[in-house]
């Protein structure tokens, strides 16, 4: 091999690990208007449907907090990619993380407001969880696992000490 040649092929493979990880951060990005429009979408046919008794109000609130900080990222990840796309490159790793913690904060709520244990959709952690592999080291896809069962174990938790009230799903008087 001619000299300095690893260190070329270091760097591009280097380039091209930055660029599969900022289109897919992007990718995160458009799957979470997904999710945000879905949450504000029960919310409001939780709102109209009187054998469901979910907290229609709060999730409705959290999908639109969901939109809300999905426009910021967009938005930011715009500004810094066309301003500073070096940095961006280095700190992808880091917006992925933090995007992926806000969802799962978000999720937890969401979760809580609509029948806590009881509601089907916790297997969104495992979704989050697959999302986090394929962007982050295992480092920090083991941290946000901890996390995850740290925010679920900690929601039902709380419901069962009575610390925060438990919405049912469907009545709970006829059980």
């Amino acid at each position: 091999m001619l000299p300095g040649m690893n260190t070329y092929f270091d760097t591009r493979i280097t380039c091209l690990e930055h660029a599969e990880l900022i289109s897919r951060v992007w990718w995160l990005i458009r799957l979470r208007w997904a999710f945000g429009f879905g949450v504000t979408a029960i919310g409001a046919f939780c709102a109209y449907e009187p054998t469901i008794m979910a907290r229609a109000p709060l999730i409705m609130g959290l999908g639109l907090g969901i939109i809300a900080y999905n426009c910021g990222f967009l938005a930011f990840g715009r500004w810094l990619v066309h301003r500073h796309p070096s940095v961006y490159a280095q700190r992808a790793q880091l917006a992925a993380c933090v995007q992926i913690i806000l969802d799962l904060i978000f999720l937890t709520l969401v979760l809580h407001g609509a029948g806590g244990i009881e509601n089907p959709f916790f297997i969104f952690y495992v979704f989050h969880m697959v999302i986090a592999t394929l962007l982050l080291p295992a480092r920090d896809v083991f941290g946000l696992a901890g996390l995850a069962i740290f925010l679920f174990a900690g929601m039902a938790f709380g419901e069962m000490k009575g610390w925060w009230s438990h919405a049912c799903l469907f009545d709970c008087q006829s059980q």
